[in-house]
């Protein structure tokens, strides 16, 4: 994460997610601002992304105190469940499994809405 102007520059970079999709989003004490998808480049995942400051304070994640990481993964009866370690985050999104983890890596706890859980 880097200033430039009024905007702040995201740039990250992943391996390893398989046939998931990997999305990001910025972290502030008041919500989350969608980064986007990251796309191969170079045989790793990786997104490039500038937004206004403007915006992430409207979505709550200014100041941004984090990365957050969303793993989606294709619904298919037929093929071996993805993360089975993780099945209980698991979140059915459409034809997708939706697998959502916090700035530090950890899974983040949903109810069935996406909604924080309480500890």
């Amino acid at each position: 994460m880097s200033w430039d102007g009024l905007r702040i520059r995201f740039r990250a970079t992943a391996q390893g997610v398989g046939t998931g999709i990997c999305k990001l989003s910025a972290v502030g004490e008041e919500g989350e601002c969608l980064l986007g998808t990251m796309m191969p480049e170079h045989g790793t995942l990786t997104l490039e992304r500038s937004l206004p400051i403007t915006q992430l304070r409207q979505a709550g994640a200014w100041p941004v105190s984090g990365v957050a990481v969303t793993l989606l993964y294709p619904r298919d009866c037929h093929s071996p469940f993805p993360l089975p370690a993780l099945f209980c985050f698991a979140r059915e999104a459409g034809e997708m499994l939706r697998f959502p983890f916090e700035s530090n890596g950890m899974p983040k706890r949903t109810d069935e809405r996406g909604n924080k859980g309480e500890d």
